[in-house]
């Protein structure tokens, strides 16, 4: 998922390296799914800003009522890109994501219709700034590996946690 947020690979890297269409398809989707559940603004939100735009405007003026409210509905309602979508389509950018995405960014109280990408800046803040792995699970696996022999390998999940609950409680001279 990462590599699609980069602009420098976008799916250029899977390409590249040789992944199958259906892996790269699987990981647009995983991208959109993540994208809709949790980053992409609901038409409600915009909805509720047009509501409030068009109630700002003095009660005598219904002419700049009507105007001025669908003016901003065709800007932020019917206009409105999917992020995901117009960077998706976008080639692939010689720069460095930190710097990237940092000018996309919307910050706190600013107008977020100043930036093109202000939602999936935020998602590409959010995973890029992840590492893709962390020491705690590099010792788990460590230390599974110390438990578990290549001749041990078809035991059970369950079997395998209780071995490793054991030789932790073993090594904290808690048994």
């Amino acid at each position: 998922m990462t590599s699609d947020l980069n602009p420098r690979l976008k799916d250029a890297y899977a390409h590249a390296t040789g992944w199958e269409e259906a892996e790269i398809e699987e990981m647009k989707a995983t991208v959109r799914k993540v994208w809709e559940l949790y980053y992409k603004p609901s038409t409600a939100a915009a909805a509720t800003l047009v509501g409030n735009i068009s109630g700002d405007i003095s009660d005598d003026s219904d002419d700049l009522r009507t105007h001025a409210y669908g003016y901003f509905k065709k800007q932020r309602l019917e206009d409105t890109r999917d992020e995901l979508e117009t960077y998706g389509s976008t080639p692939p950018v010689d720069m460095d994501p930190k710097k990237f995405w940092l000018q996309y960014y919307v910050k706190p109280g600013a107008d977020p219709n100043s930036s093109l990408f202000p939602n999936l800046a935020q998602m590409a803040r959010d995973f890029l700034s992840k590492p893709a792995s962390s020491a705690g699970v590099e010792r788990l696996f460590s230390r599974a590996k110390a438990v578990i022999s290549d001749k041990q390998a078809a035991m059970k999940s369950d079997t395998v946690n209780a071995l490793l609950c054991l030789r932790n409680w073993y090594t904290l001279k808690m048994i």
